[in-house]
Order: structure tokens, then sequence, then C-alpha cells
């Protein structure tokens, strides 16, 4: 059976090393790049990604502008819908629509607890098989 394959996109290295720990014991393989633009560049050349964990704040290109540029390039190319999680440590009242109203699948506010990104992947597993 073929492994997972997740795209991680953080600017924070300690975020990007926890969400790798927890993916990787799930059974994902990772990718992670550092920011939007490197986000977007690896989702445009990657044929095979099933989930895609996007900070929404970040240098060169937030998360909000990299999930619209992401569906934009689903329509256009035809391609599967891959699920977005968006990650932020703004949990501010509103922010979930705003990000799913951008594009993302769902939301999860940061500090991370370990049981609620299991959830939240596991949620998603079933639409990446």
């Amino acid at each position: 059976m073929e492994k997972k394959v997740a795209l991680i996109v953080d600017d924070d290295i300690v975020n990007q090393k926890l969400l790798n720990t927890i993916l990787s014991d799930l059974g994902y393989s990772t990718v992670i790049v550092d920011n939007g633009e490197e986000g977007v560049s690896c989702y445009r050349k990657k044929t095979k990604l099933d989930i895609i964990l996007l900070d929404m704040h970040m240098p060169y290109l937030n998360g909000l502008d990299a999930v619209r540029i992401i569906r934009d390039i689903e329509i256009k190319e035809n391609r599967k819908h891959i699920p977005v999680i968006a990650v932020t440590a703004f949990s501010m009242e509103g922010n979930k629509e705003t990000c799913i109203s951008a594009g993302c699948d769902d939301y999860i506010s940061k500090p991370y607890e370990r049981e609620i990104i299991i959830k939240m992947v596991n949620k998603y597993n079933y639409l990446t098989t």
C-alpha cells in the first residue's frame, strides 16, 4: 500500500517538526515548505498529495492567498480536491469562517493538541483513499 502524502506549509520550524512527527506516526510521508509561495509551487509540481496543512500567517504569500491559488489550480486543471486544513495562532472569532470561505476545508488553532490533529487528519482520510 502506497503511503499517503501530506504537505506541511509553515514558517515555524517547531510547528513543522511537531506536525511532521504526528503525521509520520499516522503513516504519512511529508513534504515541508516554509511559506505560501513554496506551498503553491509544491502543489503545482507534486502529482500525489493527500492533505495540506497550511499556516495562515507566513511571509511572501499568506495561507489565505495560497489556498485561493490552490483551489483555482484545482478548478482550471480539473484536479482532485485536496483537503486543506488551516492552522493559525490567531484563534479569534470569525477566523474559521474566513479560512473556510477562502477555500480551506477545516481549521485548527495553535498551540496544537496531538489528539485534535489526529482527529482532523483522520476526518479527511476517507476523501483520499
